[in-house]
């Protein structure tokens, strides 16, 4: 996906996003998600929403991370150019350290908060696989997720981190956790 312009309209509560074709999509429920760089294995940065017009859920960016001074200036530029509310992470023991440096770094005090059910990564490949089957996730087809979705992604162990999908589950939980995310997300008008 090749975006050249991102517009806010916060009358409509909706972001519109052009692509280099000239054609454009609305999309609802704009997140984040982030696994943070583990000492040699590096992090993640995914941006998804809610594609209006289809109702699925559209991986609008895929960044692959490095350190923790990487992700502060990424999260800094994806917030702006997303208009992204919240970032979410796993919420495991060990990420509380890296989450509260880039709270205070990148300005996202209040808006880089643990994503709900995300201590179990069992929930994440059931949530995943729910998605998958029903047709409502679109991901880049030559990025990471693709990638690790063609591999044995299922399977997280010392020698298995597939940061991408960790991103994922956490996004997905976070919007299936807020009421006009989930909203969003099943075509219902809840205003």
């Amino acid at each position: 996906m090749n975006i050249i312009n991102v517009k806010r309209y916060k009358e409509e509560n909706f972001t519109r996003i052009t692509l280099s074709d000239g054609t454009h999509e609305n999309f609802t429920s704009i997140r984040g998600a982030i696994v943070f760089p583990f000492q040699n294995a590096p992090g993640m940065i995914l941006i998804g929403g809610v594609c209006e017009e289809l109702v699925i859920v559209k991986i609008l960016v895929e960044k692959e991370i490095l350190s923790l001074g990487a992700a502060a200036s990424e999260l800094m530029a994806l917030k702006s150019r997303f208009s992204v509310y919240q970032f979410y992470y796993q919420n495991t023991p060990e990420a509380e350290g890296p989450a509260e440096y880039l709270r205070r770094k990148a300005n996202l005090i209040g808006r880089l908060v643990p994503a709900p059910h995300s201590e179990s990564f069992e929930y994440g490949v059931l949530l995943i696989n729910d998605y998958l089957g029903a047709n409502r996730l679109s991901v880049p087809q030559d990025g990471m997720l693709a990638s690790q979705f063609s591999a044995n992604w299922e399977d997280i162990n010392a020698d298995n981190r597939p940061h991408a999908v960790i991103a994922l589950s956490c996004l997905l939980a976070a919007l299936e956790s807020n009421l006009l995310d989930r909203g969003a997300l099943y075509g219902l008008d809840l205003s």
